[in-house]
């Protein structure tokens, strides 16, 4: 795995921007999926209330 990893740098692939870039787009879908779900259930238990 290593070696795949320098072979990488090697060919100009930032892999700590690649890792942040997903991680930050992974948290940004985290958060929008969240707030869709916690809109979900307030619409629902406002309409059973």
């Amino acid at each position: 795995a290593q070696q795949v990893f320098d072979q990488l740098r090697e060919a100009g692939i930032d892999l700590d921007d690649v890792f942040a870039v997903l991680e930050a787009d992974g948290v940004q879908k985290f958060e929008k999926s969240w707030t869709e779900l916690l809109d979900t259930v307030a619409a629902r238990l406002g309409r059973t209330g």
